[in-house]
Formats: structure tokens, C-alpha cells, sequence
């Protein structure tokens, strides 16, 4: 794997921590600087991703049909046939955003679903189910148990990713303290890393570079 290395002056790092920002840096630090540092707008944006950003809207709304986009349609059959296993008077908060610290730091996060008497949270995933992105998804876990607990002042029983690309599901084991103390240690590690102001933000070459928003800018940089 190739990188080439890229430093800035001055660089403002982001104030509070997210999970949007812990995943950009580990698949690529440019990607990180780019988009949480100087706050640059993604030139190009895959079909995918708008494709997902809709279908969460419209199930945060309660809506499960798309007439005109098959696709979209079935992710919104699926989190329609998934919700089912759950009382309709149950209270559900949808989009709902928490605050707290992780690792230290000032955090926000946004769960897709939460049933707060029942300890669960619900996030939405568009795409399959990949154990390359596991990492990805047991950090989330790790950082939306840390903030539901600091916000609801208990513990939460079970986070479900709902994955609308080959209707499958993953629990992370976030009651297991080994769980835990290695989320913990890979956050930290990032935050000793990324949020350093004499950090440097190398290119990481991947296959995720022909889908990468800012795929044309880093070509400038090398």
C-alpha cells in the first residue's frame, strides 16, 4: 500500500469527536483532513450513498414505499419488515442525536432508532454486511453505548446494524469488557494520531479511492 504525505499550517482540529470522523481517518487521513479540518465539500458523491441518505430519511418519516426506485423501495421494505418485531406503542425515538464525551473528548453521535425502555438502538447500514468494515461497525457500537448510557443513565442491552444491501444483521458484543477496553484503545489510538496539531494527513491508496469525494483534489497533492 502506497501513502504520500501532505501537511497543512495551522490546522484547526474539530472540536468534538464523531464516528464519521474516526472512519474517515482510518480508511484514509487525508480523507480526514480534508473533509474535518479544511472543511472542503466533496467534489462528486456516489449514486450509493444518496441512494442510502434517502431511504434513511424516509424511514426516520415512517414512510416504506418509493414508487419510482426499486431499490430504495426494498431497503425501505426491509427496516419496515425489521421494525415489525417490535410493539407499535413501544416508544421509538428515530434520528435522534446524543451528546457526551468518548475517550476524553467532546462527542455527538446519532443513532437511526432507539427504544430507550428496552435498551436497544437500531442503526441502518445500505450496503452488505463485510467482515472488512466489522472494525468499522464494532467501533460505532462501542461509541453509541458510551453515549446512550452517559445520556439515558443505563446501560444499553444490544445495538443492531441493519444491513439493507443483503437484509442481514450484526450485534456487536458491547457487554463483553475485553470488547470494550479494544474499542476503547483503537479510538484513543486515533485521537493520539489525528487530533494531534503536529499531525500529518498521508494518502492512503485503496480501492476506496474510485469512490472517494475527494478523489480529484488529491490528485494535486500526489
Amino acid at each position: 500500500m502506497e501513502t504520500s504525505k501532505m501537511t497543512i499550517q495551522k490546522q484547526e482540529l474539530p472540536k468534538r469527536i464523531s464516528v464519521s470522523q474516526i472512519n474517515a481517518f482510518l480508511s484514509c487521513p487525508r480523507r480526514f483532513q480534508f473533509s474535518y479540518i479544511k472543511h472542503l465539500k466533496e467534489i462528486t458523491r456516489s449514486a450509493q450513498l444518496n441512494t442510502g441518505t434517502l431511504a434513511h430519511e424516509m424511514i426516520a418519516k415512517g414512510q416504506f414505499d418509493h414508487p419510482t426506485d426499486d431499490n430504495i423501495d426494498g431497503m425501505l421494505k426491509i427496516a419496515q419488515e425489521f421494525l415489525t418485531q417490535y410493539d407499535p406503542k413501544e416508544e421509538k425515538l428515530v434520528e435522534h442525536k446524543l451528546r457526551g464525551t468518548v475517550c476524553g473528548m467532546e462527542a455527538v453521535g446519532v443513532f437511526d432508532v432507539i427504544y430507550p425502555n428496552l435498551a436497544k438502538g437500531i442503526d441502518w447500514k445500505s450496503g452488505k454486511q463485510s467482515p472488512y468494515a466489522k472494525i468499522s461497525h464494532d467501533l460505532q457500537s462501542y461509541f453509541y453505548a458510551l453515549l446512550y448510557e452517559q445520556n439515558f443513565n443505563r446501560e444499553i442491552n444490544e445495538i443492531i446494524f441493519v444491513f439493507f444491501g443483503d437484509n442481514s444483521v450484526y450485534i456487536p458484543k458491547i457487554q463483553s469488557d475485553n470488547f470494550r477496553a479494544k474499542c476503547e484503545k483503537r479510538i484513543q489510538d486515533v485521537i493520539d494520531v489525528a487530533y494531534n496539531p503536529e499531525a500529518e494527513y498521508p494518502k492512503k491508496t485503496s480501492v476506496l479511492c474510485g469512490y472517494c469525494g475527494y478523489s480529484a483534489i488529491c490528485e494535486m497533492f500526489g
